[in-house]
């Protein structure tokens, strides 16, 4: 039998056992959530305590999901393994245009980048209108890879500037296909977009939001995390320093800390601050062990576990520990799609040669494709 729980967004972890005596723990680091090793008696089910409306429950393969409004997810099966028929989390990028400036967005994204293809609306006539006479009306319609999205399956998105013309459409859209979409938005464009982010999560069009930081003591912050629901900070490691970790804690909030991307205007500003970066990446790595029990939850993306090492600084290379807490390799149960260029790739970090078009494929198809280039199946 297979458990696999996540708290928040970060890792994920699997226990495998011979016995039906399994052990399940937090997905991020020991101390930043509520939930600790515990002893669970699993038969076909589990019998995990969440204190959260489940919001979607689905079978993925061959095991079960369950995903819960605080975002913890639970995989469960009666198998020694977690095999996926289809992607539960993809990323997402819809825009590539962005006023925000940012020197390291490794998106390359500018004022006139375009905005990618998230659907249209479709002239259609109406079933039995007479024919000379006929009436018309316009449904908007999903691209065909987004009507493949199995329900409950978690999309993230960039926002950028929040103005894509069929941004709004397009998440009524998959709320009623029932996926679960999150949204990040860069702090610059928090402030003007801040009713819309709550009016929004109201009518359930996104459920969580990413906020890429850029300052740390911006006091709309706390006006944001008190006003809206399911925040997650983003920080990159490399930008952000210890300091600034340091004053975040006082939000007691949710932290995911993202690698530094060598692409798009990154690469240019690496070659300019090299040892910037990389004194920061020192002096995060450092302070992990005692920033670990100051925010609500504390996460990381495949790169900043690397370029941190976690496993090393945090679990002393203690395999069994690391097991508890590492979801695995990016493409295992992700991928990632760049609408604007019609791409799919294992994740965002992906060269120019390791990106697919997507053409009429499916999202399974797609998945599956990636599971085999990248040894998952």
């Amino acid at each position: 039998m297979t458990i696999l729980q996540s708290i928040g967004k970060g890792r994920y972890l699997i226990r495998k056992r011979s016995s039906n005596l399994h052990k399940y723990g937090s997905s991020n680091i020991p101390g930043s959530t509520p939930w600790d090793a515990h002893k669970i008696l699993l038969t076909m089910g589990h019998n995990i305590k969440v204190d959260a409306p489940m919001i979607a429950s689905y079978v993925n393969g061959n095991y079960n999901v369950e995903l819960y409004a605080d975002g913890t997810k639970i995989r469960f099966n009666d198998k020694d393994s977690l095999i996926p028929a289809f992607p539960e989390n993809m990323d997402v990028c819809i825009t590539k245009k962005c006023d925000g400036g940012c020197p390291y967005c490794y998106e390359g994204c500018t004022v006139n980048g375009q905005h990618g293809f998230i659907g249209d609306y479709v002239e259609t006539i109406e079933e039995g209108s007479d024919p000379e006479y006929a009436t018309y009306y316009y449904p908007f319609e999903l691209p065909h890879w987004m009507q493949s999205l199995k329900p409950g399956t978690e999309l993230a998105i960039n926002g950028n500037n929040m103005d894509h013309p069929d941004l709004e459409e397009c998440l009524k859209a998959l709320r009623n296909r029932g996926i679960i979409t999150n949204i990040t938005i860069n702090q610059r464009h928090l402030a003007q977009n801040f009713c819309k982010l709550v009016d929004w999560q109201e009518r359930e069009l996104i459920h969580g939001i990413g906020i890429s930081l850029s300052d740390a003591t911006d006091n709309f912050l706390e006006v944001a995390l008190n006003d809206l629901d399911n925040v997650v900070l983003h920080v990159i490691a490399g930008i952000f320093t210890a300091d600034d970790m340091m004053y975040l804690q006082a939000y007691k909030t949710k932290i995911l800390i993202l690698g530094y991307k060598n692409l798009g205007r990154a690469t240019e500003y690496s070659k300019k601050n090299y040892h910037i970066i990389m004194q920061r990446i020192e002096e995060l790595k450092a302070n992990l062990p005692m920033m670990r029990g100051l925010f609500e939850v504390m996460s990381f993306d495949n790169l900043a576990l690397d370029q941190l090492d976690v496993k090393n600084v945090l679990f002393n290379n203690n395999e069994e520990k690391w097991s508890q807490f590492y979801m695995g390799d990016d493409g295992g149960f992700t991928m990632y799609i760049d609408t604007v260029a019609g791409k799919y790739a294992k994740n965002s970090c992906m060269s120019e040669e390791e990106r697919y078009d997507i053409g009429s494929k499916t999202v399974e198809e797609m998945f599956n494709h990636i599971r085999e280039l990248y040894g998952k199946r």
